[in-house]
């Protein structure tokens, strides 16, 4: 993983929101979720994702592409991160 850092990769997973509204920010998580409380017990198999737009809920596996930063003392509590991360359509 350390290899990857700061490099263009992309990444698929379910939509779990970080944010209560819209946002750019939100999770990727290895499989689909119903609420915040489900979240996989295992920091290192979720990705915080920073968009470029703004993402509302969405039923159905996501793919995105951006450059990921890992950051294992991020606040929070996620150690990667795709920043400034677009997504691929299908």
């Amino acid at each position: 993983m350390l290899a990857l850092n700061r490099t263009t990769v992309e990444v698929d997973g379910f939509f779990l929101p970080y944010l209560p509204e819209a946002s750019p920010v939100f999770l990727l998580t290895p499989y689909l979720t119903h609420c915040e409380g489900c979240l996989p017990n295992k920091p290192f198999s979720v990705i915080g994702i920073a968009a470029k737009t703004p993402r509302e809920d969405a039923a159905g596996p996501l793919s995105y592409r951006g450059t990921l930063v890992i950051a294992p003392e991020n606040p929070s509590g996620y150690p990667f991160w795709l920043l400034d991360a677009e997504e691929i359509s299908a």
